[in-house]
Order: C-alpha cells, then sequence, then structure tokens
C-alpha cells in the first residue's frame, strides 16, 4: 500500500458518492482508479507518469474527467466567499461561515502544502482543478474523522 492509497475507512466514505452502473466492459477496479487519482494529486506528477500499479493513466485520467463533469465531487460542496460588489447577479454564500474565514485560508495552505498537485495548479480546466480541491479536502476531512474515532 502506498502512502497516498486510501484506508477502507476513507474507501467506506468515497465509494458512497461514486456512480455504481456500468454499461458494456466491465470497469476496472474503483478504488484503484481512485488511489491512482489521489496518487497523482499528492506528488503533482503529469497523468502519462503515473505508476503502473494504478492501471493505464488514460484510464484513471479518463474516469476523473467523466466523474467530474458528472457532478460527483460536487456533493455537499456550499459557495463560502462573497460575490464582488459589481457583479451583477450575486452568489448567495454562507456569512456564518465566512467569518470564519481564517480557518479556511490556513485549510488551503494545508491543502497547499500536502498535494503538490493543488499548490502548482497543473489542470488546465478551471472544473478539473476544483474538483482536485475537493478531493484532497475529503481526504482530509476523512482522516481527520478517522483519527478522532
Amino acid at each position: 500500500m502506498a502512502r497516498s492509497d486510501m484506508s477502507d475507512l476513507e474507501w467506506d466514505f468515497i465509494k458512497q458518492v461514486l456512480p455504481n452502473k456500468s454499461r458494456g466492459v466491465k470497469r476496472v477496479d474503483d478504488r484503484r482508479v481512485i488511489n491512482g487519482i489521489f496518487y497523482v494529486l499528492r506528488t503533482g506528477i503529469p497523468w502519462r507518469d503515473l505508476p503502473s500499479e494504478y492501471g493505464p493513466y488514460t484510464t484513471i485520467y479518463n474516469r476523473f474527467n467523466r466523474w467530474t463533469y458528472a457532478g460527483i465531487w460536487e456533493q455537499g460542496a456550499i459557495d463560502v466567499i462573497p460575490s464582488k460588489s459589481n457583479r451583477k447577479l450575486p452568489k448567495e454564500f454562507d456569512a456564518e461561515i465566512y467569518k470564519q474565514r481564517n480557518k479556511i485560508e490556513r485549510f488551503f495552505g494545508r491543502i497547499k502544502a500536502s498535494f503538490r498537485r493543488i499548490a502548482t495548479r497543473h489542470e488546465k480546466t478551471s472544473q478539473n482543478f476544483m474538483a482536485m480541491v475537493k478531493l484532497a479536502a475529503v481526504r482530509i476531512w476523512i482522516k481527520f474523522y478517522e483519527s478522532a474515532a
């Protein structure tokens, strides 16, 4: 098990949000795919350099993109930062959470320190970048939950 591989508890949390309907050819193990995504997230390597123990990099990359565009990583996310005052259609945000923005800034500092892919912003699209940020946040949250249990 590599350092970036998920624990059983992490896998139990994450598999709940993954789609389980498959068509056509039998899918490769989702856990191996997620471990490959976390490896890329932690190390910041290009998808092509993913070690073969996670399977073909194209499978990992395509599954990440497919899940991102399907909105898999969007579940439970809320806007915390208010829109600019000159925005025509301002987004709603949670003012109580915004008051705790110092914690959020420190959290992003931790994400950048732990996940090189986010610190170097390798992702080409903003949607993929946000998916990586959300995955990193989930990973940190689950580790915190696991240590508190």
